[in-house]
């Protein structure tokens, strides 16, 4: 957690800095060791969902170094203590525009927590053709896989939202304010059908979605 956090965090501090490119970088290298280990770890070293952990924690470390050695220096951020001195109106904007995120992001806590939770309350002993019990490996396998698929949903919604927020910061401040509720609308729209036809997919072929992650796993 504390890589997970502060390469986030990083990633932010430099693309703010400036340097978008170098803040795209760490998230495809992060994406692309994400799927040349999985398989490895997964099939190769035969680790299964150990290895898919094992995997998530090498890639945020990996994002947490390349973050960390932001080979540019910082034009606007200085450490010093005037600049860590909490100031009331910049904690109050930074709260009122960052409320909505963390709920979202606490709700997504609780999601987990919860269907660990129960998973490990009502679990079922999963028997193997050995007769070895398998247990909550199973059911917490399922659950991940729903995560994963969350996830590719959430970031197409997050990325479509994200590339509008140059044109309503420009319009707002331009008083165009017509441009900026038609750049919400498609905003809206677009995640809408998103939505809609993930949902469809999830519904009507449950079975490939879940063999995508190991063939047999549909049935």
């Amino acid at each position: 957690m504390p890589f997970y956090i502060i390469g986030q965090g990083l990633k932010a501090s430099d693309r703010d800095d400036g340097s978008p490119k170098y803040s795209k970088v760490a998230t495809i290298v992060g994406a692309i060791s994400n799927i040349i280990l999985d398989p490895i770890f997964i099939f190769v070293f035969k680790m299964s969902v150990k290895g898919a952990a094992i995997v998530t924690i090498i890639v945020q470390i990996l994002i947490f170094i390349i973050s960390i050695y932001y080979p540019k220096k910082p034009k606007q951020f200085k450490v010093n203590k005037e600049s860590i001195k909490l100031d009331k109106d910049i904690c109050t904007k930074a709260i009122s525009l960052g409320l909505a995120s963390l709920i979202i992001q606490f709700e997504i806590v609780k999601i987990i927590f919860v269907a660990n939770y129960l998973v490990d309350k009502y679990r079922y002993m999963t028997i193997s053709s050995t007769g070895t019990p398998y247990g909550i490996i199973i059911p917490l396998a399922v659950i991940e896989i729903c995560m994963k698929i969350f996830r590719i949903v959430v970031s197409f919604v997050i990325g479509v939202s994200l590339s509008g927020l140059p044109i309503i910061g420009y319009n707002m401040g331009s008083g165009n304010t017509k441009r900026v509720k038609e750049t919400v609308k498609y905003i809206l729209i677009t995640n809408l059908i998103n939505g809609l036809l993930s949902f469809i997919i999830f519904e009507l072929f449950p079975g490939f979605i879940i063999n995508i992650f190991g063939s047999g796993n549909g049935t």
